[in-house]
Protein backbone atom coordinates (compact mmCIF):
# COMPACT_ATOMS: atom_id res chain seq x y z
CA UNK A 1 0.00 0.00 0.00
CA UNK A 2 2.78 2.34 0.86
CA UNK A 3 4.50 1.74 -2.50
CA UNK A 4 1.31 2.62 -4.36
CA UNK A 5 0.94 5.89 -2.44
CA UNK A 6 4.51 6.85 -3.21
CA UNK A 7 4.06 6.15 -6.91
CA UNK A 8 0.86 8.23 -7.00
CA UNK A 9 2.54 11.17 -5.36
CA UNK A 10 5.42 10.99 -7.82
CA UNK A 11 3.05 10.96 -10.74
CA UNK A 12 1.22 14.03 -9.39
CA UNK A 13 4.53 15.87 -9.00
CA UNK A 14 5.58 15.02 -12.54
CA UNK A 15 2.27 16.18 -13.92
CA UNK A 16 2.48 19.49 -12.03
CA UNK A 17 6.08 19.98 -13.12
CA UNK A 18 5.09 19.37 -16.74
CA UNK A 19 2.26 21.87 -16.44
CA UNK A 20 4.60 24.45 -14.94
CA UNK A 21 7.17 23.91 -17.70
CA UNK A 22 4.45 24.29 -20.34
CA UNK A 23 3.27 27.49 -18.78
CA UNK A 24 6.82 28.84 -18.58
CA UNK A 25 7.37 28.00 -22.25
CA UNK A 26 4.18 29.86 -23.20
CA UNK A 27 5.24 32.90 -21.17
CA UNK A 28 8.71 32.84 -22.70
CA UNK A 29 7.19 32.62 -26.17
CA UNK A 30 5.04 35.65 -25.48
CA UNK A 31 8.05 37.58 -24.15
CA UNK A 32 10.02 36.66 -27.23
CA UNK A 33 7.23 37.82 -29.48
CA UNK A 34 7.11 41.16 -27.64
CA UNK A 35 10.88 41.56 -27.76
CA UNK A 36 11.14 40.81 -31.53
CA UNK A 37 11.91 44.17 -33.27
CA UNK A 38 9.87 45.34 -36.17
CA UNK A 39 12.91 45.34 -38.39
CA UNK A 40 13.18 41.50 -38.18
CA UNK A 41 9.53 41.06 -39.21
CA UNK A 42 8.67 40.43 -42.83
CA UNK A 43 7.76 43.40 -45.07
CA UNK A 44 4.05 42.58 -45.27
CA UNK A 45 3.76 42.38 -41.46
CA UNK A 46 5.65 45.72 -41.09
CA UNK A 47 3.27 47.41 -43.52
CA UNK A 48 0.30 45.96 -41.66
CA UNK A 49 1.65 47.23 -38.33
CA UNK A 50 2.26 50.72 -39.75
CA UNK A 51 -1.24 50.80 -41.28
CA UNK A 52 -2.73 49.78 -37.96
CA UNK A 53 -0.77 52.56 -36.21
CA UNK A 54 -1.86 55.13 -38.79
CA UNK A 55 -5.43 54.05 -38.57
CA UNK A 56 -5.29 54.30 -34.82
CA UNK A 57 -3.52 57.68 -34.92
CA UNK A 58 -6.01 58.99 -37.48
CA UNK A 59 -9.16 57.58 -35.94
CA UNK A 60 -8.60 58.92 -32.45
CA UNK A 61 -8.05 62.62 -33.51
CA UNK A 62 -10.92 62.24 -35.92
CA UNK A 63 -13.26 61.66 -33.02
CA UNK A 64 -11.92 64.79 -31.32
CA UNK A 65 -12.38 66.82 -34.50
CA UNK A 66 -15.90 65.57 -34.92
CA UNK A 67 -16.67 66.48 -31.32
CA UNK A 68 -15.05 69.88 -31.82
CA UNK A 69 -17.08 70.41 -34.98
CA UNK A 70 -20.27 69.50 -33.19
CA UNK A 71 -19.38 71.85 -30.33
CA UNK A 72 -18.51 74.68 -32.78
CA UNK A 73 -21.76 74.15 -34.68
CA UNK A 74 -23.74 74.35 -31.44
CA UNK A 75 -21.93 77.55 -30.48
CA UNK A 76 -22.52 79.01 -33.92
CA UNK A 77 -26.21 78.16 -33.83
CA UNK A 78 -26.48 79.68 -30.35
CA UNK A 79 -24.68 82.82 -31.51
CA UNK A 80 -26.89 83.05 -34.58
CA UNK A 81 -30.03 82.69 -32.52
CA UNK A 82 -28.79 85.28 -30.00
CA UNK A 83 -27.80 87.65 -32.81
CA UNK A 84 -31.21 87.11 -34.41
CA UNK A 85 -32.87 87.90 -31.11
CA UNK A 86 -30.74 91.03 -30.70
CA UNK A 87 -31.47 92.05 -34.26
CA UNK A 88 -35.18 91.51 -33.70
CA UNK A 89 -35.08 93.55 -30.48
CA UNK A 90 -33.05 96.26 -32.21
CA UNK A 91 -35.42 96.27 -35.16
CA UNK A 92 -38.48 96.50 -32.92
CA UNK A 93 -36.81 99.29 -30.93
CA UNK A 94 -36.02 101.16 -34.15
CA UNK A 95 -39.56 100.64 -35.40
CA UNK A 96 -41.02 102.00 -32.18
CA UNK A 97 -38.69 105.00 -32.34
CA UNK A 98 -39.67 105.61 -35.95
CA UNK A 99 -43.34 105.30 -35.07
CA UNK A 100 -42.92 107.76 -32.20
CA UNK A 101 -41.04 110.18 -34.46
CA UNK A 102 -43.73 109.87 -37.08
CA UNK A 103 -46.37 110.52 -34.46
CA UNK A 104 -44.46 113.52 -33.14
CA UNK A 105 -43.84 114.89 -36.61
CA UNK A 106 -47.43 114.29 -37.52
CA UNK A 107 -48.59 115.99 -34.34
CA UNK A 108 -46.27 118.97 -34.89
CA UNK A 109 -47.41 119.20 -38.49
CA UNK A 110 -51.02 119.24 -37.38
CA UNK A 111 -50.29 121.89 -34.75
CA UNK A 112 -48.48 124.12 -37.22
CA UNK A 113 -51.32 123.75 -39.67
CA UNK A 114 -53.83 124.65 -36.99
CA UNK A 115 -51.77 127.65 -35.91
CA UNK A 116 -51.22 128.96 -39.41
CA UNK A 117 -54.79 128.37 -40.51
CA UNK A 118 -57.13 129.84 -37.86
CA UNK A 119 -60.22 128.88 -39.85
CA UNK A 120 -59.17 125.23 -39.77
CA UNK A 121 -58.44 125.47 -36.06
CA UNK A 122 -61.88 126.90 -35.45
CA UNK A 123 -63.47 124.18 -37.55
CA UNK A 124 -61.64 121.44 -35.69
CA UNK A 125 -62.03 122.69 -32.12
CA UNK A 126 -64.49 125.50 -31.58
CA UNK A 127 -67.23 125.19 -34.19
CA UNK A 128 -69.96 124.46 -31.69
CA UNK A 129 -68.75 127.10 -29.24
CA UNK A 130 -68.46 129.76 -31.92
CA UNK A 131 -71.91 129.04 -33.25
CA UNK A 132 -73.33 129.23 -29.74
CA UNK A 133 -71.49 132.49 -29.05
CA UNK A 134 -72.67 133.94 -32.35
CA UNK A 135 -76.24 133.12 -31.45
CA UNK A 136 -75.78 134.74 -28.05
CA UNK A 137 -74.35 137.91 -29.59
CA UNK A 138 -77.24 138.04 -32.04
CA UNK A 139 -79.71 137.77 -29.19
CA UNK A 140 -78.14 140.72 -27.31
CA UNK A 141 -77.45 143.19 -30.10
CA UNK A 142 -79.59 145.92 -28.58
CA UNK A 143 -77.96 145.55 -25.16
CA UNK A 144 -74.43 145.77 -26.55
CA UNK A 145 -75.40 148.83 -28.57
CA UNK A 146 -76.78 150.56 -25.49
CA UNK A 147 -73.56 149.82 -23.60
CA UNK A 148 -71.38 151.14 -26.42
CA UNK A 149 -73.49 154.32 -26.69
CA UNK A 150 -73.18 154.84 -22.95
CA UNK A 151 -69.37 154.58 -23.12
CA UNK A 152 -69.15 156.84 -26.18
CA UNK A 153 -70.88 159.53 -24.20
CA UNK A 154 -67.87 159.44 -21.80
CA UNK A 155 -65.27 160.24 -24.50
CA UNK A 156 -65.05 163.87 -23.48
CA UNK A 157 -64.45 162.89 -19.86
CA UNK A 158 -61.68 160.52 -20.86
CA UNK A 159 -60.03 163.17 -22.99
CA UNK A 160 -60.16 165.61 -20.10
CA UNK A 161 -58.47 163.08 -17.84
CA UNK A 162 -55.68 162.61 -20.37
CA UNK A 163 -55.09 166.36 -20.69
CA UNK A 164 -55.02 166.59 -16.91
CA UNK A 165 -51.91 164.41 -16.72
CA UNK A 166 -53.52 161.01 -16.10
CA UNK A 167 -53.32 157.84 -18.13
CA UNK A 168 -56.36 155.61 -18.65
CA UNK A 169 -56.55 151.87 -18.14
CA UNK A 170 -59.69 150.06 -19.34
CA UNK A 171 -60.93 146.70 -18.08
CA UNK A 172 -64.13 144.67 -18.21
CA UNK A 173 -65.87 141.79 -19.98
CA UNK A 174 -65.74 141.56 -23.73
CA UNK A 175 -63.65 143.11 -26.45
CA UNK A 176 -62.51 146.68 -25.88
CA UNK A 177 -60.56 147.19 -29.08
CA UNK A 178 -63.33 148.73 -31.15
CA UNK A 179 -64.27 151.25 -28.48
CA UNK A 180 -60.65 152.36 -27.93
CA UNK A 181 -60.12 152.82 -31.66
CA UNK A 182 -63.26 154.95 -31.90
CA UNK A 183 -62.04 157.09 -29.00
CA UNK A 184 -58.60 157.50 -30.64
CA UNK A 185 -60.18 158.51 -33.97
CA UNK A 186 -62.44 161.04 -32.26
CA UNK A 187 -60.01 162.79 -29.87
CA UNK A 188 -56.37 161.72 -30.42
CA UNK A 189 -55.77 162.39 -34.11
CA UNK A 190 -54.69 165.99 -33.63
CA UNK A 191 -51.23 164.83 -32.47
CA UNK A 192 -48.94 161.88 -33.40
CA UNK A 193 -50.73 158.63 -32.58
CA UNK A 194 -49.30 155.13 -32.39
CA UNK A 195 -51.35 151.97 -31.75
CA UNK A 196 -49.73 148.86 -30.24
CA UNK A 197 -51.40 145.43 -30.23
CA UNK A 198 -50.12 143.38 -27.32
CA UNK A 199 -51.63 140.19 -28.73
CA UNK A 200 -49.61 140.38 -31.95
CA UNK A 201 -47.04 137.57 -32.01
CA UNK A 202 -44.70 139.57 -34.31
CA UNK A 203 -44.59 142.64 -32.08
CA UNK A 204 -41.13 144.14 -31.60
CA UNK A 205 -41.07 147.03 -29.16
CA UNK A 206 -37.74 148.31 -30.54
CA UNK A 207 -39.21 148.72 -34.00
CA UNK A 208 -42.22 150.48 -32.49
CA UNK A 209 -40.00 152.94 -30.65
CA UNK A 210 -37.93 153.47 -33.79
CA UNK A 211 -41.12 154.35 -35.68
CA UNK A 212 -41.84 157.02 -33.06
CA UNK A 213 -38.28 158.37 -33.36
CA UNK A 214 -38.43 158.44 -37.17
CA UNK A 215 -41.88 160.04 -37.10
CA UNK A 216 -40.87 162.97 -34.92
CA UNK A 217 -37.38 163.16 -36.49
CA UNK A 218 -35.20 162.58 -33.44
CA UNK A 219 -31.43 162.41 -33.91
CA UNK A 220 -30.57 159.05 -32.44
CA UNK A 221 -26.80 159.37 -32.87
CA UNK A 222 -26.27 155.66 -33.56
CA UNK A 223 -23.80 154.32 -36.10
CA UNK A 224 -25.37 152.65 -39.13
CA UNK A 225 -25.69 148.90 -38.81
CA UNK A 226 -26.08 149.00 -35.03
CA UNK A 227 -29.21 148.91 -32.89
CA UNK A 228 -29.76 150.82 -29.69
CA UNK A 229 -31.21 149.26 -26.58
CA UNK A 230 -34.82 149.70 -25.56
CA UNK A 231 -33.79 151.79 -22.58
CA UNK A 232 -31.83 154.23 -24.76
CA UNK A 233 -34.73 154.61 -27.21
CA UNK A 234 -37.09 155.22 -24.29
CA UNK A 235 -34.79 157.93 -22.92
CA UNK A 236 -34.56 159.63 -26.33
CA UNK A 237 -38.37 159.73 -26.75
CA UNK A 238 -38.95 161.06 -23.24
CA UNK A 239 -36.24 163.73 -23.58
CA UNK A 240 -37.72 164.90 -26.87
CA UNK A 241 -41.24 165.36 -25.47
CA UNK A 242 -39.85 167.01 -22.34
CA UNK A 243 -38.01 169.63 -24.43
CA UNK A 244 -39.99 172.91 -24.65
CA UNK A 245 -38.63 173.63 -28.16
CA UNK A 246 -40.08 170.49 -29.73
CA UNK A 247 -42.06 170.45 -32.97
CA UNK A 248 -44.77 168.04 -31.74
CA UNK A 249 -46.49 168.95 -28.53
CA UNK A 250 -47.86 165.56 -27.47
CA UNK A 251 -47.59 161.85 -28.25
CA UNK A 252 -50.66 159.65 -27.94
CA UNK A 253 -50.13 155.91 -27.41
CA UNK A 254 -52.95 153.33 -27.49
CA UNK A 255 -52.04 149.84 -26.28
CA UNK A 256 -54.44 146.93 -26.70
CA UNK A 257 -53.69 144.36 -24.01
CA UNK A 258 -50.79 145.89 -22.14
CA UNK A 259 -50.72 142.58 -20.25
CA UNK A 260 -50.07 140.66 -23.50
CA UNK A 261 -47.36 138.06 -23.84
CA UNK A 262 -44.94 140.36 -25.69
CA UNK A 263 -45.39 143.28 -23.29
CA UNK A 264 -45.52 141.68 -19.86
CA UNK A 265 -41.76 141.57 -19.26
CA UNK A 266 -40.33 143.79 -16.55
CA UNK A 267 -38.02 145.55 -19.04
CA UNK A 268 -40.84 146.62 -21.36
CA UNK A 269 -43.13 147.54 -18.48
CA UNK A 270 -40.42 149.77 -17.03
CA UNK A 271 -39.90 151.49 -20.40
CA UNK A 272 -43.63 152.07 -20.86
CA UNK A 273 -43.96 153.46 -17.34
CA UNK A 274 -41.08 155.89 -18.05
CA UNK A 275 -42.86 157.13 -21.18
CA UNK A 276 -46.18 157.37 -19.29
CA UNK A 277 -44.55 159.51 -16.59
CA UNK A 278 -43.84 162.25 -19.18
CA UNK A 279 -46.60 164.93 -18.96
CA UNK A 280 -46.74 165.31 -22.75
CA UNK A 281 -47.18 161.58 -23.51
CA UNK A 282 -50.74 160.28 -23.13
CA UNK A 283 -51.20 156.53 -22.65
CA UNK A 284 -54.49 154.66 -23.16
CA UNK A 285 -54.37 150.91 -22.50
CA UNK A 286 -56.57 147.90 -21.83
CA UNK A 287 -56.15 144.67 -19.84
CA UNK A 288 -57.94 141.33 -19.89
CA UNK A 289 -56.11 139.08 -17.44
CA UNK A 290 -57.48 138.91 -13.92
CA UNK A 291 -53.96 139.17 -12.44
CA UNK A 292 -52.78 141.99 -14.70
CA UNK A 293 -52.44 144.35 -11.74
CA UNK A 294 -49.45 142.29 -10.55
CA UNK A 295 -47.46 143.87 -13.38
CA UNK A 296 -47.64 147.25 -11.70
CA UNK A 297 -45.58 147.46 -8.54
CA UNK A 298 -45.52 150.62 -6.43
CA UNK A 299 -42.92 152.39 -8.56
CA UNK A 300 -44.57 151.53 -11.89
CA UNK A 301 -48.04 152.34 -10.62
CA UNK A 302 -46.83 155.78 -9.56
CA UNK A 303 -45.32 156.41 -13.00
CA UNK A 304 -48.33 155.11 -14.93
CA UNK A 305 -50.72 157.20 -12.83
CA UNK A 306 -53.73 155.20 -14.01
CA UNK A 307 -57.39 156.13 -14.00
CA UNK A 308 -59.38 152.90 -14.16
CA UNK A 309 -62.56 152.58 -16.22
CA UNK A 310 -64.87 149.60 -16.57
CA UNK A 311 -66.14 149.29 -20.15
CA UNK A 312 -67.82 145.88 -20.11
CA UNK A 313 -69.50 145.93 -23.51
CA UNK A 314 -69.73 142.11 -23.78
CA UNK A 315 -68.49 142.22 -27.35
CA UNK A 316 -67.31 138.78 -28.44
CA UNK A 317 -64.38 138.86 -30.84
CA UNK A 318 -61.71 136.17 -30.46
CA UNK A 319 -58.15 137.41 -30.04
CA UNK A 320 -59.12 141.04 -29.46
CA UNK A 321 -58.75 143.15 -26.35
Amino acid sequence: MTSRRVLGELNIQNISEQNLSAEQEQANAQKNKRSIPEQNLPEQEQTNVQKNKRSISIKEPGRKIKKAKKHDINELTELETSSDKKAKKHDTHELTELDNKKVKKHGIHELTELETIPDKKAKVHDVKELTELETISDKHVTETKTFSELYKSQFSQWYLELRSGFNILFYGHGSKKGLLEEFAEAHLRDQPLIVIDGLCSKLDIKETFMQIIDGVDIDVGIKPGTRASVEKLTTLIREYFSNPDRDFQRLNIVIHNIDGQNLCTSQIQNCLSILASCPNICLVASIDHINATLLFDQDRAAKFNWVWHDISAFRIKSGLA
